[in-house]
């Protein structure tokens, strides 16, 4: 079970966590968090309740993986587990300079890459073909990622791609 999260903080809230928030609390109420499971965390690390019949038959955490609540969201996928989601704010998030998402190796770009591309590979792989579109920080993250997994992708360039039409 999830509810919904607002931010709050005693600076203002960035544009990029405001976004996160309305983006997260669509995702919930749409009923659609398998759908984008790759794109972003779609349930919000301190703001999800479980029976512990449901955590112990996924594992729990006995393998955890950093970025830890990503991590329990692709075992819950993985073992079809649905979400019920309460429609109002079950979350008021503080954010800070020195949350340890913001401050912390675990919490990397790099990290969060290397957990959702391994659970790809895992779970949605079926080996076609991978195509990166783009030629920015984030795809080269990627590329680097799979080269370094032994998966052959094709990379493009999306100006180039909008040019050809």
């Amino acid at each position: 079970m999830t509810g919904l999260v607002r931010y709050f903080s005693d600076q203002p809230v960035t544009d990029g966590y405001q976004a996160y928030e309305r983006w997260i609390n669509q995702i919930n109420l749409s009923g659609v968090q398998f759908e984008n499971i790759y794109r972003e965390c779609v349930i919000a690390s301190p703001n999800w309740m479980t029976r512990r019949e449901v955590l112990d038959s996924i594992g729990g955490f006995a393998e955890l993986r950093y970025p830890e609540d990503y991590d329990l969201v692709f075992r819950w996928y993985a073992y079809g587990v649905d979400f019920v989601v309460v429609p109002e704010v079950t979350l008021l998030w503080r954010e800070h300079p020195k949350r340890t998402s913001r401050n912390s190796k675990n919490y990397s770009q790099s990290a969060f890459f290397d957990l959702k591309i391994g659970a790809f590979l895992r779970l949605d792989f079926r080996g076609d073909q991978l195509i990166i579109w783009g030629k920015n920080k984030k795809s080269r993250l990627i590329s680097r990622i799979l080269r370094e997994k032994g998966i052959p992708f094709e990379n493009h360039d999306q100006e180039e791609f909008k040019k050809s039409k």
